[in-house]
């Protein structure tokens, strides 16, 4: 199964070869679409990876900004760390914080 974005916020929703869902929309959808991905990658770490084309940089010294492009469409996210390296929040600025339940 996977999740293809396409421009001006369109996505499909691919299984095998059979089209189970697809979305047009706008370039605001790309982007949450986009941002929810990197968000819950945290759940998957090596999506994470700047091999997987996420790119980062510190903020201090434990929190970093990471940002992730496809095609027209970027996003960043603030990821804030605990003192034993775990993510501890991401948070998008126009989105509020996330943290997981302890």
């Amino acid at each position: 199964m996977t999740l293809t974005l396409l421009e001006r916020g369109f996505f499909r929703l691919r299984c095998s070869v059979l089209i189970i869902g697809q979305s047009r929309g706008t370039s605001e959808l790309a982007q949450g679409e986009l941002l929810r991905f990197l968000a819950e990658a945290v759940w998957y770490p090596t999506a994470l990876l700047p091999s997987q084309g996420v790119r980062w940089q510190a903020v201090t010294d434990n929190s970093a900004r990471a940002s992730l492009q496809d095609a027209n469409t970027s996003v960043s996210l603030l990821f804030h760390f605990a003192e034993n390296g775990l993510i501890e929040s991401v948070r998008a600025e126009s989105r509020g914080e996330w943290s997981p339940a302890r």
